[in-house]
């Protein structure tokens, strides 16, 4: 019986001219090349064993160089709003853009600066070049995106994190709200008080605290309950083999119910096809990132497609993630607490009407289109038929106008070509900048 907890590193000591004290410290290489991986007893110093040392190596010796030379940057990959299909923001990842090795991913650095307790300057530099960015683009009147930054557990161990970002954005004047903080998953269980407090300062200052890879690891739903983060950003592995695993979709489902229920916004990671991206904007995922919008790209590429893309406005960012954080998977007239089975089939809309009468049909779950294929009508070309129609159209109206002036849902039978039903509508949000309100509504065949 093999004793997991005896590890050994393994030097073939060939060359008696090498000094013995270099081949103790390459079976110390071998050793240390282990890392975690506890299902391996037993490691021979080799050529991959080398090659990692001198990956080290050259981080280390060459990481302030890099810093002070501008090598290391901000990669940004686009994040896309379910509803609108418009650009409402973009992850900043680390690249080290090197002379000898050219682009460099974080899997080439990330581990080992981490392990030297110099990841906090990565980070740090990072978040700068970041608010630079913002800071030009907000003098040249350009249209501000907010960005998220990524924080390693160590930034928590090392230093006090939260007042070196403060430090940082206030130095350029910028709002808090362009600066959403991603912290892995895992970080919760390294240093929990310090995260709480830290967590409590940046909610205080105005920031958005994300909970990052949520799915990848041996996930603890109490750390949802725990920790106060504003979005759960699920992991790509959810949509991993997407089309061939049958549980795929009901697991996602249950995370974003799940989500709204707990009051947290939700971002998935990893989407690629477009079949990925309408189920995700089906069961109501407010945010997506992945290749299907951008890969990683340098800042002038990032510039260059704000400036072509679809971009949502930043004074309408708080009203829309009002409006999408509406949970399409129960009952949407229920408070976001009660317990529902996930897979509602009541027909649902989100409606929006700007200061003329027209009423925009935003979103319509399956439910809903298939209810408008049923009695005859064509889903592309309903909400033109619905402001045509009358009396549905006044109706409509006037719901909405009684929704605004009461909390909770308010609800009208209706008899549609010779068929009783409950309308209900509810209030959602309003964006002062385009002067729209926004709607959620339900309707329902009563028995006669």
């Amino acid at each position: 019986m093999t004793d997991a907890s005896i590890r050994a590193g393994v030097y073939r000591y060939k060359d008696a001219s090498e000094g013995l004290m270099t081949a103790v410290d390459k079976a110390k290489r071998a050793l240390r090349y282990l890392n975690n991986n506890r299902a391996v007893v037993c490691q021979v110093y080799n050529q991959e064993v080398k090659q990692e040392f001198e990956r080290r190596g050259y981080v280390l010796e060459n990481f302030q160089k890099a810093l002070d030379e501008g090598w290391i940057r901000p990669y940004f990959q686009l994040e896309s709003r379910s509803l609108t299909g418009r650009i409402c923001g973009a992850e900043a990842l680390a690249r080290w853009v090197d002379p000898k090795y050219g682009v460099l991913g974080p899997g080439f650095f990330i581990e080992v600066l981490e392990e030297a307790h110099l990841v906090h300057k990565l980070d740090l530099a990072i978040i700068r070049q970041v608010c630079v960015m913002l800071a030009r683009r907000r003098e040249e009147q350009q249209p501000l995106v907010p960005i998220s930054v990524n924080l390693s557990r160590v930034d928590f161990q090392v230093c006090n994190i939260y007042a070196e970002i403060e430090k940082i954005r206030r130095y350029f004047n910028l709002p808090a709200s362009l600066l959403k903080i991603e912290i892995l998953e895992s970080t919760v269980t390294s240093k929990p008080q310090e995260l709480r407090q830290a967590i409590a300062n940046f909610h205080a200052s105005g920031y958005e605290v994300w909970m990052d890879d949520f799915g990848s690891g041996y996930s603890n739903f109490n750390n949802l309950d725990e920790y106060d983060f504003d979005l759960l950003k699920i992991d790509m592995v959810f949509l991993r083999d997407f089309g061939s695993r049958s549980k795929a979709k009901t697991l996602i489902s249950i995370v974003v119910d799940m989500a709204k229920k707990l009051g947290l916004h939700t971002l998935c990671e990893g989407v690629e096809t477009q079949e990925q991206a309408d189920f995700l904007r089906e069961i109501g995922c407010e945010r997506q990132q992945g290749y299907l919008f951008s890969k990683p790209i340098s800042e002038e590429e990032f510039l260059v497609k704000l400036a072509a893309g679809k971009l949502e406005d930043p004074a309408s960012n708080s009203y829309y993630d009002k409006v999408s954080q509406v949970n399409v998977l129960f009952d949407p007239m229920i408070d976001r607490g009660s317990q529902q089975t996930v897979g509602i089939k009541l027909p649902i809309c989100i409606l929006e009407k700007g200061e003329d009468a027209f009423v925009r049909f935003s979103f319509m779950n399956e439910s809903y289109r298939q209810t408008l294929r049923d009695v005859g009508y064509k889903v592309d070309g309903w909400e033109a038929e619905a402001n045509q129609e009358y009396p549905f159209k006044q109706v409509i109206l006037e719901l909405m106008g009684e929704s605004r002036q009461k909390p909770g849902p308010v609800s009208r039978i209706y008899d549609f070509r010779g068929k009783q039903y409950l309308l209900e509508v509810r209030y959602l949000a309003h964006d002062q900048k385009s002067q729209r309100d926004a709607f959620v509504y339900t309707f329902e065949g009563l028995a006669k």
